[in-house]
């Protein structure tokens, strides 16, 4: 295929008058004569590639630039044409009406077209991946709608049976396990611990233990190292036994700075030991004063469970209200007509807790103190429901004394709270007014020398300049 050498001097079109240098056997362009435009391309190649320009191409040599993927060539006389047709056939973006190549990235947003070629390995690694992230069975590799996908795509293309695919798992977890050993060896610093206890559905037990350490690179870490099945009893010295064998597995038993536990009593037990065996290898800073650590979080969570414990009987209420509820589709549907005629939103969410953690129960009561007038108006048109809390359930009346009591809020802020839940100057609010002037008087009678200023001030809203008293 011949292609225009734009570095060559354009004939000249034959005139009748044009001079010729017979010395030199050079022809001389007549000052009239009109340059002949350059020859028509004639490569199939031209129809996917233009022309970049010859100021762009400092060499001074052709190229063209790919029309789908903005890839450049030369395409200088000397090259030709047989790298375009050559990218033409692999080009990742050309037009293809073949299902087999439509398997489509993304990046920055947009969709690229992956180059046909396609690795087995790589393949399956990726099938390995999917399983991991997404948690599914290893028997989804066998499903016949996926196997059907792939057949379609490549008749080529044969999907790794479970068993395969379990061995790669196992592969894939010894090779990521050994990096990890191998990032915990190199840690300069010490490493900290923690472990807790976690039972299955199936009432199995399981252990896991998590390590926090700060890397070459100053950044903290946090890695599982291990989520292991521990059979019972799960005594201190069965928990000492098992932890101090993964410790040596991964070699960190003299790297160690703390272990947090929580508050359990077996707990204690375990710690005693496994220091005893720690102490032999001399894996201590000042003989281990600072391992033991208790969990901040399990103790915070005791002492919000046993603050319900006071208010158990409207918590059940709530949520035997809240089961009934979601009990059917018919009951539902009850009451968001209940939730409809009091005029109220139904895009907050109801939901059930879970007794063991408490926030699940606030995020609960949360949601019954909203459609509070929805389940009095279910009471009266459902007579099987008899579970709605009372209306003096819902607010404590010492709780909302001990509240303007603490000096961060006073009554000020009880104020500001029964506004946005029974409106301004309701009854509530002004019942919990009358019982703390009830509340004044009585200590008042009872002690004579009492402070009025010191009085005055604790019983005073932030920012009221008023009479020291309750009114």
């Amino acid at each position: 295929m011949e292609i225009i050498d734009e570095e060559e001097v354009v004939e000249a079109q034959e005139q009748p008058d044009q001079h010729v240098d017979n010395k030199n056997r050079k022809r001389v362009k007549h000052p009239t004569e009109k340059k002949k435009g350059k020859r028509q391309k004639r490569s199939p190649a031209w129809a996917m590639f233009d022309d970049v320009p010859m100021e762009e191409c400092l060499d001074n040599k052709a190229r063209a630039k790919c029309k789908k993927c903005g890839i450049i060539y030369l395409c200088d006389t000397s090259y030709g044409t047989g790298n375009l047709l050559n990218h033409m056939q692999k080009c990742g973006r050309k037009d293809t009406g073949d299902v087999g190549q439509l398997i489509l990235g993304q990046s920055e947003g947009s969709l690229l077209m992956r180059s046909p070629k396609f690795d087995l390995e790589k393949f399956r690694e990726l099938v390995i991946a999917a399983i991991l992230k997404h948690d599914l069975p290893f028997k989804f590799v066998e499903y016949e709608g996926l196997r059907e996908i792939f057949q379609y795509i490549s008749k080529d293309l044969k999907l790794p049976s479970r068993n395969t695919a379990r061995a790669d798992v196992l592969k894939l977890y010894k090779i990521e396990r050994e990096k990890l050993k191998c990032l915990l060896i190199s840690v300069p610093g010490r490493i900290c611990l923690t472990s807790d206890l976690w039972s299955s559905i199936a009432t199995d037990g399981y252990l896991a233990l998590t390590a926090h350490f700060v890397d070459l690179d100053w950044k903290l870490q946090k890695k599982i190292r291990n989520f292991c099945l521990m059979p019972p009893p799960h005594t201190g010295v069965a928990l000492s036994e098992k932890v101090y064998k993964l410790l040596n597995e991964w070699g960190i038993e003299t790297k160690l700075f703390s272990l947090t536990l929580d508050n359990a009593s077996n707990n204690d037990r375990f710690v005693e030991i496994l220091k005893g065996q720690l102490k032999l290898k001399n894996a201590f800073l000042r003989n281990g004063d600072f391992f033991h650590i208790h969990c901040c979080a399990h103790i915070l969570n005791l002492i919000v469970q046993d603050g319900p414990k006071e208010i158990d009987e409207s918590i059940i209420k709530v949520r035997e209200s809240i089961k009934n509820v979601r009990g059917s589709a018919a009951r539902k549907l009850k009451f968001m007509e209940c939730v409809a005629q009091v005029s109220l939103e139904s895009r907050k969410g109801l939901q059930g807790d879970v007794p063991t953690r408490w926030n699940s129960t606030y995020l609960m009561l949360e949601g019954a103190l909203y459609y509070r007038l929805a389940f009095v108006h279910l009471q009266l048109s459902d007579c099987n429901y008899n579970h709605c809390p009372f209306e003096e359930e819902y607010f404590s009346l010492i709780l909302a004394i001990a509240v303007i009591l603490d000096p961060r809020y006073k009554l000020q802020f009880v104020d500001w709270a029964y506004k946005n839940i029974y409106g301004v100057d309701s009854y509530e609010f002004k019942h919990v007014k009358d019982t703390l002037q009830s509340l004044f008087e009585s200590y008042s009678e009872n002690m004579s020398n009492i402070d009025p200023i010191a009085t005055a001030t604790l019983l005073t809203p932030r920012g009221y300049h008023g009479s020291p008293s309750v009114q």
